[in-house]
């Protein structure tokens, strides 16, 4: 064999040894681009089901939630006035307050509740009230602290007097046929 049939059979085997090469670094980068491509589409599949899964769990909390609000909501007017009586009691007790009275001055409509506003008055020191308002502001039940005055209740002493304007609703039921005489009264209004 002659030196240029070696160097074109060389030659040959180079240009053929290039294109294995290039195909090779081809084949790799579709490899590396279908991969990507692959990773990337699992991903995003994973971050949907995390997602999903998180929208699933808080509507499941937001059931459980409604049903515990469902349960606190009354039914009428005179179970929602003992809720508030039986609660602003229990205030009482665990402020150390003393002397809580409550009268309901109004009532109203609003998006199929009824909304029922009550005045609260409780005697008692400082850190007693501050414990009061606390729990009214933390309620278990679903109830809105309108306005809050407190002044002292004896010239130069440490009792204090602490008025609260409350409003909790109630959901009437449809078959409910008349409202109840208390009911009946705040709706004509004084007179």
């Amino acid at each position: 064999m002659s030196f240029w049939d070696r160097h074109r059979a060389n030659r040959g085997l180079l240009l053929l040894g290039a294109a294995a090469i290039a195909c090779s670094l081809l084949l790799l980068n579709f490899y590396f681009y279908e991969r990507d491509s692959l990773v990337a589409r699992r991903d995003a599949g994973f971050r949907e089901v995390t997602e999903a899964v998180s929208v699933l769990q808080k509507q499941n909390d937001l059931k459980q939630f409604t049903a515990r609000i469902q349960k606190s909501v009354a039914s009428d007017s005179s179970a929602a006035e003992g809720q508030l009586l039986h609660i602003v009691q229990d205030w009482q007790q665990r402020a150390g307050a003393d002397g809580a009275s409550f009268e309901r001055v109004g009532m109203s409509k609003q998006s199929g509740f009824v909304l029922l506003t009550f005045n609260v008055s409780v005697s008692g020191n400082m850190p007693a009230l501050a414990a009061f308002l606390y729990q009214a502001e933390t309620a278990s039940i679903p109830l809105r602290v309108e306005n809050v005055q407190m002044h002292p209740k004896t010239a130069g002493g440490e009792d204090l007097q602490l008025h609260l304007q409350i409003s909790t609703l109630y959901r009437p039921s449809a078959k409910r046929v008349a409202p109840n005489a208390a009911d009946a009264e705040v709706a004509r209004g004084p007179g």
